[in-house]
């Protein structure tokens, strides 16, 4: 019997989702237990919603982080220090993307050095936190699919999505004294399977990230132009210090910023990585129940569709991000049944083709009340409306908890 626990707690104008599959006999180090973001504008109603994690939780095996922007991830040392976080997934960009993106970040709020050392150096910054391993997750090559494209027209019958190899132990068996230092360094590919535990391959339930292709235009100019503003001769030896005084200086600052209108204009596509939670066959062939929040509610279970997708701010209105997007989940669209909208309901990222899954029930925006940004976007919520799906809106408002039960 194993029962999956979905949680999107209340923070407002930012991100933390918790999920969990537990095995009823098995005992309680068996189950496995996912972040997805942790971060908000309301630091208050973010500490409160990880107190409230952290008391029933005493670990987590996977942080999923989907961008290193601060209202995803400011949250993260209050996490790793309330409990005890093994692996974490992040995107594997390059320097001058990574580079771009604190740059744009720093146009709407000062950085802390915290965050711009996370960005430039996750192993030992997350190694110092007490994390085992990092996994950089590669996005799939420009214009071509990714490996869960596998069974596709073109390519031969019968091949399914692959499992990543990923070593789940703790730090702490192999290390001992150690477990402080760099992170260990994994990687794997957008699309590959993550079985929620090294000997769950068997269960019908997978976790699958995907990150954003970057897109090269002027990336090369960019770093070019940010190497000669700070005085270096490129960005390969650049360090915390050397950006994160650029960044808290005026002159400089405004001087990079200036770099990456001209590259790339106001709106620059952010690179993001999604997460799918969710069975691994066929929905014909499944026997997953969702548990209805009724009284006596083990009495009410409602068989069908129970995916999840967790989609950061990945500019899904892009034909391009949103079409390496569907390759990667090309096996696991027709199981989506909760779609987290990408960067918190914003009409520039949301595009209605998101609707389309047949199965889709319920669409997640995860926002301030009011936000500042007027997220959720009116278009979107009407768009989700009109097609007869379910819109929630977690603000920091703690009655707009969105919680979901699924059992097999």
């Amino acid at each position: 019997m194993v029962e999956v626990t979905r949680i999107q707690y209340p923070v407002g104008q930012g991100c933390f989702h918790v999920g969990s599959i537990e095995w009823r006999r098995q005992p309680e180090d068996a189950n496995f237990h996912y972040v997805y973001d942790c971060g908000s504008k309301n630091k208050t109603a973010l500490t409160h919603s990880v107190k409230a994690m952290a008391k029933r939780l005493s670990r987590i095996d996977a942080l999923f982080v989907s961008h290193l922007h601060e209202d995803h991830v400011n949250g993260l040392d209050q996490l790793l220090g309330a409990v005890r976080v093994n692996t974490v997934f992040i995107p594997h960009l390059s320097v001058s993307a990574t580079v771009a993106g604190l740059v744009a970040d720093a146009a709407d709020t000062p950085l802390s050095h915290s965050l711009v050392d996370a960005s430039l150096d996750p192993q030992r910054w997350f190694g110092e936190r007490g994390v085992s391993h990092i996994v950089r997750v590669r996005p799939p090559p420009p214009g071509k699919g990714s490996v869960a494209d596998a069974g596709s027209e073109g390519l031969p019958p019968g091949r399914e999505p692959q499992y990543a190899e990923i070593d789940w132990d703790p730090r702490e068996a192999r290390d001992g004294d150690l477990a402080k230092g760099p992170a260990d360094l994994q990687w794997m590919e957008s699309g590959e399977m993550l079985a929620p535990g090294p000997e769950a391959q068997t269960l019908d339930w997978v976790l699958v990230p995907h990150v954003d292709p970057e897109l090269q235009i002027d990336l090369t100019r960019f770093e070019g132009e940010v190497a000669n503003v700070l005085g270096l001769p490129d960005l390969d030896n650049l360090t915390t210090r050397q950006l994160a005084d650029a960044l808290r200086d005026p002159g400089q600052c405004k001087s990079l910023r200036g770099c990456y209108i001209r590259c790339f204009g106001a709106n620059h596509n952010r690179v993001s990585m999604s997460v799918y939670s969710g069975p691994n066959s066929d929905p014909n062939q499944q026997h997953w129940s969702r548990i209805l929040p009724l009284p006596l509610h083990f009495l009410f279970h409602r068989i069908g569709v129970v995916g999840w997708i967790g989609t950061g701010d990945a500019e899904l209105k892009d034909h391009q991000v949103r079409g390496a997007w569907e390759r990667s989940y090309r096996k696991f669209l027709p199981n989506l049944s909760t779609l987290l909208l990408p960067h918190h309901g914003s009409d520039r990222n949301f595009s209605p083709e998101l609707l389309k899954y047949q199965d889709l029930a319920c669409c997640v925006a995860s926002a301030g009340d009011p936000s500042q940004y007027s997220h959720p976007g009116v278009e979107v919520i009407e768009s989700v409306r009109l097609q007869g799906r379910i819109f929630r809106h977690v603000s920091e408002r703690p009655g707009t908890l969105f919680c979901e039960r699924i059992q097999e």
